[in-house]
């Protein structure tokens, strides 16, 4: 791109006819699609990233980046594609694409994927089980340009049941793995009354904070902190990182890394942070918050979409964390139990949200539907509402 870097006004309205092109599919899908603020401003300022022009109503061209390194987007596990593509990762020979609605890929990116070609390089994607035709136009794309696409050649450790779970994308696209969000309604045992109003999270927590659950062990401790102080920050982040740690081999990071963690513990308040320890130690560690756009990987306009009332009353639970080790496994019982009650006393019938990679898809809501279900408070059922497919194709020129 030419012209140098774009001043910070001209980069916010910029950024907006971006968002705004990518608005309906993400009114769709759980997951956001595209690229954040902080990363549409990078890539548009790097010479390295090729954009393609989009011309507004009003005559104003706006550059898209199309095709980048993947360190641009901040939530792939960039360690993930180091590790399965060294070679190419090593001559910066792994891009990503983005296909983008109604916009044609310029000549600076046909050159660019011509130019990977050359170099063996791997292009790399992922798309919504709403748009299964995503891979078939990269694939159209390719063969336009008379690049020849293959499969990579990676093993990906998966277990068995996770690879035959996959879902089918055309030849030669390799499937790198999943991204699913679940939500499930829940229903109080005891009676909701639509005569009095739902808490919120916060409120309901404050509320129940000082009520010991019946049943509790002596040695066990729940607790709910708005914000936490530094020092009490390490030892939960070594419980969490531990679990963590096991689910890092997945193409979409699951993690928040140590500032991240940081932050959301000791510096948002409307992230609750909830953690069950024995003898002072963490055992079980919940984050959960009511303000969807704390979470810059949850597309917020999905769930206003689909659950305008909640989403109005603040009354969608998403729970990024939720980690146990150790005895936590046996303990996280009594964490969950700690919400039930917590959500009885609001007087609250939330949506429940999360999402989670390959290694707990059918798993995870699973567990967690046999443990809530098993409180006298809650009675829950998640459903499945999207998946998010990672996939890579290795590139060629004919010889």
């Amino acid at each position: 791109m030419t012209g140098g870097e774009l001043a910070q006004d001209d980069l916010r309205g910029d950024f907006r006819v971006y968002d705004e092109l990518l608005a309906d599919v993400n009114a769709g899908f759980p997951q956001r699609q595209g690229l954040l603020a902080d990363e549409y401003r990078d890539a548009v300022n790097d010479p390295n990233v090729a954009k393609s022009m989009f011309t507004t109503e009003t005559g104003k061209e706006v550059a898209l980046p199309q095709l980048m390194p993947f360190e641009h987007n901040s939530w792939l596990n960039h360690d993930f594609y180091k590790r399965h593509f060294p070679e190419q990762a090593e001559k910066d020979a792994v891009m990503q694409f983005y296909d983008l609605p109604d916009v044609e890929p310029s000549e600076e990116v046909k050159t660019a994927l011509l130019d990977l070609a050359q170099k063996d390089g791997v292009l790399v994607f992922d798309f919504p089980d709403n748009d299964l035709g995503y891979a078939d136009r990269v694939l159209g794309l390719l063969e336009e340009l008379g690049i020849q696409a293959h499969l990579p050649d990676v093993d990906l450790e998966e277990k068995p049941e996770v690879a035959a779970a996959l879902p089918q994308v055309e030849a030669p696209v390799k499937r790198l793995g999943r991204q699913a969000y679940y939500v499930g309604k829940v229903n109080l045992k005891n009676g909701y009354d639509p005569t009095q109003p739902s808490l919120r999270l916060k409120e309901s927590l404050e509320a129940v904070q000082a009520v010991k659950r019946e049943g509790e062990p002596e040695t066990g401790v729940p607790s709910y902190s708005a914000r936490m102080d530094l020092e009490k920050v390490k030892p939960l982040y070594d419980t969490y990182a531990e679990v963590f740690k096991e689910i890092e081999k997945y193409p979409c990071r699951q993690g928040f890394t140590w500032d991240e963690f940081v932050e959301v513990t000791t510096e948002e308040p409307e992230s609750a942070k909830i953690v069950y320890s024995i003898d002072d130690e963490p055992s079980v560690v919940c984050i959960l918050g009511d303000e969807l756009d704390t979470y810059d990987w949850v597309n917020p306009s999905y769930y206003q979409n689909e659950y305008p009332e909640d989403f109005e009353d603040h009354q969608i639970l998403y729970f990024p964390v939720i980690a146990s080790k150790d005895r936590g496994a046996r303990n996280a019982p009594h964490l969950l139990g700690y919400l039930c009650q917590m959500l009885e006393q609001g007087n609250m019938q939330p949506e429940i949200a999360f999402d989670c990679c390959d290694h707990n898809i059918d798993v995870l809501n699973t567990l967690l539907e046999l443990t809530i279900n098993e409180t006298p408070e809650v009675q829950i059922s998640f459903e499945k509402k999207g998946t998010q497919t990672y996939a890579a194709v290795q590139l060629s020129l004919a010889a």
